[in-house]
């Protein structure tokens, strides 16, 4: 009975091994909620760090964990791509002009770090890339013509369990069959292809290319004439919603529902 209660020197002895030096805990437990730059620049703290830091896996938890948003990206006509960032000493992309792409482009949509681009040229050629990484991929011509202006939505939902970082690119496009209608096609990273819906939404009504936006497995557009457009991803199914007006206003994202400011 009183040997199980002696406090012995043995106990104390080896209470330390349980406990994690500082480094390491900021190691193992810290570096994965900071942002991109500033792990670039905390590779060079000690070895340990930089291969914690280099190492795939880390990269895709990083990309998991962190969700702040570190700047904008902006563009005008003609010229091309610029990065304000909320916070230089900590918040930045190495390139912000995009010139690891192997050609001049347009930034179209954006989704959790990844931008989708148009080429400039006549080909019209679409990328994805990753702009702290200036990964790129040159995805395959579409079925369908997209006009000149495409309502091209990005979809990229970081998760522990997307480990490929899977993706897909949703367009709404003026039907090329039927007038005053407005069809849909879908590419997949997972398969590599696009795939045409479908479904046709016949409505004589035109899309604000530059607003769409992915809540929940829905994407959404802003209509010229008023109202939004709504294109279910899992059902594959499109729907009008009326009784909002504001075409010039911009569609968001605020905890999973869907919002406008305008």
């Amino acid at each position: 009975m009183d040997r199980g209660k002696r406090p012995g020197k043995y106990v104390g002895a080896t209470n330390h091994k349980i406990y994690m030096d500082l480094k390491d805990i900021i190691r193992e437990h810290a570096l994965q909620y900071l942002p991109a730059k500033s792990l670039f620049r905390f590779q060079s703290v000690c070895r340990d760090w930089k291969l914690q830091i280099s190492s795939p896996f880390f990269a895709h938890n990083q990309s998991h964990s962190f969700r702040s948003i570190l700047g904008l990206f902006g563009q005008t006509p003609g010229e091309p791509p610029s990065f304000l960032s909320f916070d230089a000493k900590s918040c930045g992309v190495p390139d912000p002009l995009l010139m690891f792409i192997p050609e001049p482009v347009e930034i179209l949509s954006s989704s959790n770090g990844l931008l989708c681009c148009k080429s400039c040229s006549v080909e019209k050629v679409y990328y994805i890339c990753n702009p702290v990484t200036q990964q790129w991929k040159k995805l395959p011509k579409s079925n369908a013509h997209h006009g000149s202006d495409p309502a091209i939505v990005l979809v990229f939902e970081p998760s522990l369990l997307n480990f490929d970082a899977d993706f897909k690119l949703i367009c709404a496009f003026p039907s090329n069959d039927f007038d005053d209608a407005i069809e849909f096609e879908i590419y997949s990273s997972r398969d590599g292809s696009w795939k045409t819906s479908g479904e046709i939404c016949f409505a004589s009504k035109t899309l604000v290319p530059t607003s769409g936006i992915h809540v929940k497995n829905v994407v959404y557009w802003n209509l010229k004439q008023g109202g939004v457009l709504a294109f279910d991803l899992i059902k594959d199914r499109s729907q009008l919603i009326q009784g909002y007006y504001g075409a010039k206003g911009t569609l968001g994202n605020v905890n999973g529902k869907l919002c406008s400011v305008s």
